[in-house]
């Protein structure tokens, strides 16, 4: 029995020394260090590994610098000066002249101008001359002014006025209708032609402020305006 103790005492003795030296000679383990990251609440933690390769090059992208291009002052737009209307040709080329001894050369810009209309009262054209001759013979010997119309969309008509003011028109339609004419009013569009010099920014810097109060003392029906101004090939010469 004593040998059995002894036996089993040096086995523990043995095992207890064999795991202590295992224990202090072992490699040691390596742990990462802990990481804390604040994550506010509602976000998730995503992987690079399941990143788009897309989104991977915009976040690239949002992390270099962008150079913010400097604007570049905007330089105030400047006008074309106009000076007219000229509805005759001697009082345009005698202001002309004047600017073309001064050194400078405007443009010439011709405008085409709608008008306020006439009112024409007629009979429409009938079948033949001698008929037109018979009505207006009618007409005349009722005190009526009248005349044939010989040419025109209206030929073989006969005239009976020309107004300015659509209610004269009327009246007389209605007058000479009520003694059993068919009567007509033909609406008439009216034009004028205006002539315009036209300063470009430059050139309008050489005329003195004298100039343009004498030109308006003289011709004062023309006025000096401020515009926009057109491309060059809209303007025209006039001999």
């Amino acid at each position: 029995m004593r040998w059995i103790f002894l036996t089993l005492l040096l086995a523990n003795g043995f095992l207890y020394g064999y795991f202590w030296y295992q224990g202090n000679h072992s490699s040691p383990v390596q742990t990462e260090p802990e990481v804390t990251e604040s994550i506010s609440e509602g976000e998730g933690i995503q992987l690079l590994t399941e990143v788009n390769p897309a989104g991977l090059e915009k976040l690239e992208l949002n992390s270099k610098a962008v150079a913010v291009p400097q604007k570049t002052p905007h330089e105030p737009e400047r006008f074309c000066i106009g000076l007219g209307p000229f509805t005759e040709i001697a009082p345009f080329k005698e202001v002309q002249q004047r600017f073309f001894a001064l050194g400078v050369q405007p443009d010439v810009e011709k405008q085409h101008i709608e008008t306020e209309p006439d009112y024409w009262v007629y009979i429409p054209p009938q079948p033949s001359r001698k008929y037109a001759l018979r009505k207006l013979k009618e007409l005349q010997k009722q005190n009526i002014d009248s005349y044939i119309i010989n040419d025109g969309e209206l030929k073989n008509g006969v005239s009976l006025g020309l107004f300015t003011k659509k209610t004269s028109a009327d009246k007389l339609q209605k007058t000479i209708a009520q003694a059993g004419y068919n009567v007509k009013v033909k609406r008439v569009e009216r034009f004028k032609d205006e002539i315009w010099l036209i300063f470009a920014p430059d050139q309008a810097d050489l005329v003195g402020d004298q100039i343009w109060v004498e030109i308006a003392k003289k011709y004062h029906y023309i006025e000096k305006r401020r515009n926009r101004c057109k491309p060059i090939a809209s303007y025209i010469n006039i001999p």
